[in-house]
Parts: C-alpha cells; structure tokens; sequence
C-alpha cells in the first residue's frame, strides 16, 4: 500500500538536505507538495516552538506566488501545501545535469527576479505580525508549475540545517 501523510498518498519523494519533499495526491485528483524533515531535525525547538503562534498566519497569507501553509503536523515535522503539479527548482536543476542541459543564464535571472518579488510581498506582510525571517529559502522550497509560475512554499520555517551545523 502507497505510504499516506495528511491523508494523501506519496506519489513521490525528494532528498534534500534536512527533509524531503513529497509531491502528494488526493482521493480528488488534486496534487499537493509536502515537506517532511528528517527524524533528527523534526523535532528541533526552532521547527516547533519558532512557529507556535505564527501557524495560523502562515495559513492565511496570500500574496501572488507564496503558498499558503495548508496542515502542519508537529509530531512528523511535516507542512503540506496546495500547489498543484509543480516541481522544485532543486529537482529541476538535478533533471538538467543529468540530461546535460545547461540553462541560461537569463533564465536564472528571470527565476531570481520572481522569487524575490514574491519574498518582498511576503515580508511587508509578515513584518506586521512579528515575522522577521522568511526561514530557509532554498531551491526546495522554490518550485515552478507547469504553466512556469514560480510558486514559494516553507516561508518562515526556519532552516534547520544550518542551526544544527552551527551548533
């Protein structure tokens, strides 16, 4: 049986650093990204106590691009979003190389101009409600949709990673 989270099935799964991204299907047809950190970083006190009170917040923000926080799950260390059939720009990079493809340079450039409009929006409404960082943006949590739509999802949930090489 196809392993389920949020009452959804896994079609698929990426490694990243800390968690893995799973691409999730509904009973519906509708396509979901999950981010699932791994057990020694799913219980941090930055993953869980950082975001308690801010949750709701995270829920309900909507500007143009960012994804909305659909569910959070403390025990798993699991965030799931609404985004449709996208894919991350990590994998997206990954698929390139090992088709030896070597995107453009304007490409790029494009990809990082939408990214930061869509962090800036995000920012000018999180600021008001006490949210100074937007955590950890990284290619795993900037995808882009089929229609080429860059879509953000993780905002402000912070970079677990980095604290536990730091510490």
């Amino acid at each position: 049986m196809p392993e389920q989270i949020f009452n959804k099935t896994v079609l698929r799964s990426y490694r990243g650093p800390a968690s893995e991204l799973m691409t999730l299907k509904d009973e519906q047809g509708y396509r979901y990204i999950g981010i699932r950190f791994y057990e020694q970083y799913s219980h941090h006190p930055m993953l869980v106590d950082s975001l308690d009170g801010v949750i709701d917040l995270l829920k309900g923000m909507r500007p143009r691009g960012l994804v909305p926080l659909m569910d959070f799950d403390a025990d798993a260390g699991a965030f799931l979003y609404g985004t449709g059939d996208c894919v991350s720009i990590a994998e997206l990079i990954r698929q390139c190389f090992d088709r030896n493809i070597k995107p453009g340079v304007r490409a790029g450039i494009e990809l990082l101009l939408r990214g930061a409009e869509i962090i800036r929006m995000a920012i000018d409404i999180s600021q008001e409600e006490g949210i100074y960082s937007h955590g950890g943006l990284t290619p795993w949590r900037m995808l882009l949709s089929k229609d080429g739509q860059v879509k953000i999802i993780g905002y402000a949930i912070p970079q677990i990673e980095m604290l536990v090489f730091r510490d």
